[in-house]
């Protein structure tokens, strides 16, 4: 259904863009060709060939999820629905929501490229330390005998939130998430492995979750390294830390403004 509305889409749009005849040429094919055509690419980690523009990246389709009725592949719906439940209060500054729509549409077109989603990591983190910034009014520190000002680094900035109390870890969606996620994943994969010997099985959940404070200073120390990481030149490709990037950034900078609402 997706593939369907996508050709009905691209063909509207193509009629009115005289520029896009090559396009349109590509797509001049028959119904059921559309319908029956794969969904994924055969290009991954170089530049796309101009045919597979529209296809997903072929390592989506190794992607495997585990719902109540078994594991199956997710989907581009899926992905968008997803993206779309992560938002930022009305009230964060325009210039904060929209680097942060740029890091959620990166997301999104990672299902045609993939290693957008490590792009979007790195812009989740642009947009978490310009929030912290407007909303700490800036900050400085003296550096050296003279005394000359720098402005504070984002490591510095989370650590000057939270003892301002303006992040309060057991408030944080992400956290609350993953505490919920802990419980209800333990008894699916005791499921899963309810046939295999107890020497065997896989301990998914191996320890109880961290104390809340805990888990937030391990979070705030962490990213600021995973920042350098990537701003120093990294080959990571790990779509699931990503998307905790963006959902903590989004968490984070939604606490710093929920007190002026």
């Amino acid at each position: 259904m997706e593939l369907i509305l996508l050709y009905e889409f691209i063909s509207i749009r193509l009629k009115i863009c005289e520029n896009f005849e090559r396009i349109q040429d590509f797509f001049e094919l028959n119904y059921e060709t559309i319908v029956k055509a794969s969904m994924y690419g055969n290009c991954a980690g170089q530049f796309k060939p101009f045919e597979e523009i529209l296809l997903a990246d072929p390592r989506h389709e190794f992607i495997m999820i585990l719902s109540e009725t078994g594991i199956r592949r997710t989907t581009l719906v899926e992905l968008y629905n997803d993206i779309s439940t992560v938002e930022l209060l009305g009230n964060v500054p325009k210039d904060v929501r929209i680097l942060f729509d740029t890091a959620k549409n990166l997301v999104l077109y990672s299902w045609f490229v993939y290693e957008f989603i490590t792009v979007a990591e790195m812009q989740a983190y642009s947009t978490l330390e310009l929030a912290l910034k407007s909303r700490l009014g800036n900050p400085m520190k003296r550096i050296g005998k003279k005394g000359h000002q720098k402005p504070l680094m984002l490591a510095e900035l989370l650590q000057r939130a939270v003892s301002m109390k303006l992040v309060i870890s057991c408030e944080l969606p992400t956290y609350k998430r993953i505490i919920k996620e802990n419980e209800s994943n333990e008894g699916v994969f005791d499921q899963l492995f309810e046939e295999t010997d107890s020497a065997q099985k896989i301990d998914y959940v191996a320890a109880p979750p961290m104390d809340a404070d805990e888990w937030l200073e391990h979070v705030i120390t962490s990213m600021p390294k995973w920042r350098n990481d990537l701003a120093h030149g990294s080959p990571k490709l790990f779509p699931a830390a990503s998307g905790f990037a963006l959902s903590i950034s989004a968490d984070i900078i939604n606490a710093l403004y929920a007190d002026l609402c």
